[in-house]
């Protein structure tokens, strides 16, 4: 494991947090694609151990992106706000071919 990148654990309550944080935002947050992006870093997260220090890597830089409300493109602000989270988790799943 890296010396600096979070553990698994720190990871997953970052997601976590973010969700409440999204569930409190309000009836214009998209929750399906929230959801939809959790799970499938959460999944991803169950294998990182089998990931290499550089995928690691990734892997925990994009969790750190999704788990910011501002990002790119600010997740409550409008009901697509959560495109960019979705398009980060996207690439990243393309690199590490799952």
């Amino acid at each position: 494991m890296l010396e600096n990148c979070p553990s698994p654990e720190v990871l997953r309550e970052s997601l976590n947090a973010h969700r409440l944080r999204l569930e409190s935002a309000g009836p214009g947050v998209d929750l399906g694609t929230a959801t939809a992006v959790h799970v499938r870093l959460m999944t991803v997260l169950e294998r990182w151990d089998s990931f290499g220090p550089d995928d690691q890597e990734q892997l925990a830089d994009a969790v750190a992106y999704v788990a910011r409300l501002d990002d790119d493109q600010h997740d409550t602000d409008s009901h697509d706000g959560l495109d960019d989270d979705a398009r980060r988790v996207d690439e990243l799943l393309q690199r590490l071919h799952t």
